[in-house]
């Protein structure tokens, strides 16, 4: 492939979604396209077409700067996605985090106004037909599963952190056995889908938390000490 960092932003981009609605008859058209593209020549502007857009984009030469970009990444919808993830500041230790925000289509569509790819990307189209396109398409539930599945994870391991960081020493002074034996299961299974799921968190803070597990149990009375450590 003579344009390699060029067509791995069209793939992403462009082609994969019209494939998901479209299947094989798409990359057919798409090879053709490309078999088309003029040879690459440093210094020189080149406009690629494929799939109804025009990818405009300037061939590197020994002159230019080292790490300059042809062309500009977009990643739009990582924007939106972030966006629905709850304030840092609204994750306390004691309580549940607070849930992330339902993916609404028209939002997401209307932020496109004002930060989307028509404005910062020398791809040429209709955008955001191509996102509509890729909503209705198979390929957007198990795409948004996984995104959804992430954002569940960094919510997890910022809650953790929150905890970390609190007194919990302070916390268990007013607390009843039940509330304190309550917070040792409920961390003890925090601990564990952190290692499981791989969360995004580190060692260190995983470490602590199991520090605090055994402050919690061992403020407890020896009977109740002896059940928790042998569960």
């Amino acid at each position: 492939m003579v344009y390699p960092h060029d067509f791995r932003l069209t793939e992403k981009e462009l082609i994969a979604p019209e494939y998901f609605d479209k299947l094989e008859p798409c990359l057919e058209a798409v090879c053709n396209e490309i078999d088309q593209w003029p040879p690459p020549v440093p210094g020189q502007t080149l406009n690629l077409p494929v799939m109804g857009v025009v990818i405009q984009v300037r061939i590197p030469s020994r002159v230019d700067k080292p790490g300059s970009s042809p062309v500009k990444q977009f990643n739009q919808e990582e924007h939106y996605l972030a966006s629905l993830m709850p304030l840092q500041r609204a994750i306390t230790p004691w309580k549940n985090p607070p849930q992330i925000r339902p993916f609404c289509q028209e939002d997401f569509m209307k932020s496109l106004e004002h930060a989307g790819p028509q404005l910062t990307c020398v791809l040429r189209g209709d955008w955001l037909g191509l996102y509509r396109r890729f909503f209705k398409s198979p390929n957007f539930d198990g795409w948004f599963r996984q995104r959804h599945r992430e954002m569940t994870h960094k919510l997890e391991a910022l809650h953790l952190e929150a905890i970390c960081e609190a007194d919990i020493v302070a916390w268990m002074k007013d607390k009843s056995e039940v509330e304190i034996v309550d917070l040792v299961l409920k961390l003890r299974e925090k601990l564990v889908r952190a290692r499981c799921q791989h969360l995004p968190v580190k060692e260190e803070t995983l470490q602590r938390v199991g520090l605090y597990i055994d402050t919690v149990i061992g403020s407890l009375p020896e009977d109740l000490q002896a059940v928790l450590h042998h569960p």
